[in-house]
């Protein structure tokens, strides 16, 4: 008898726990998604739920999120969202015109696409150290104060961090930066400007009426 309650007690235990475990993400049938050519993961391409803050599921249909779609959460008012580590690709205007006021980018993203949080509330951002490429707008009309821009970067398009209120960003790594105006001085508050060796750029008025540094 005593064995029973003490196996009983696990297994409400075990089950307990894959309840807890499954409430952190919101639904699987919230997320439209299509699976990949070789069938291997699935790629969110829009949202269908109501939740304004949002926690993407690592797993869908058995399968690993790898990617998140073009536009698949564009204008849905969210104030908050969850990527899990398992995305590699975040879409061009994956979250644009929403109301996001802080993001972690995980470490396992290596690209952020065009225009990809363009137009939210964004105060402050974390780029995971996986990141290698910025799109063009990716972070454009925020709000962010600062930004750090991690080693494994190696482009950062134009009009990256356009239009926010930026006063110190640090950079580094072997990065280019594109043609263009990366933070341009109009809505930015640009005053202290760090960076790593091996950075280098590929355009002009990088940082506009701001300081470009003595190694520029």
């Amino acid at each position: 008898m005593k064995n029973r309650i003490i196996i009983l007690s696990v297994v409400l235990m075990a089950a307990a726990a894959a309840m807890l475990f499954a409430q952190q993400y919101d639904a699987e049938s919230d997320f439209n998604v299509v699976r990949s050519n070789d069938g291997s993961f699935v790629i969110i391409t829009g949202y269908a739920g109501s939740n304004k803050i949002v926690s993407i599921p690592p797993v869908i249909r058995q399968l690993p999120v790898k990617v998140i779609w073009d536009e698949a959460f564009k204008g849905k008012k969210l104030t908050g969202v969850t990527i899990p580590d398992s995305v590699t690709n975040i879409g061009p205007e994956a979250f644009a015109n929403n109301k996001l006021t802080g993001i972690t980018i995980p470490d396992s993203v290596t690209n952020i696409g065009q225009s990809a949080f363009r137009r939210n509330k964004l105060i402050e951002i974390t780029i995971g150290s996986g990141v290698t490429h910025i799109g063009e707008s990716a972070f454009s009309r925020n709000r962010i104060t600062g930004v750090t821009i991690p080693g494994s970067v190696t482009i950062i398009e134009s009009h990256a961090f356009w239009k926010n209120k930026i006063t110190s960003v640090t950079i580094g790594g072997n990065v280019t930066i594109r043609e263009g105006k990366f933070l341009p001085a109009f809505d930015n508050g640009f005053g202290q400007f760090y960076i790593d060796a091996g950075r280098r750029r590929a355009g002009t008025y990088i940082f506009r009426n701001g300081s470009w540094g003595e190694d520029w």
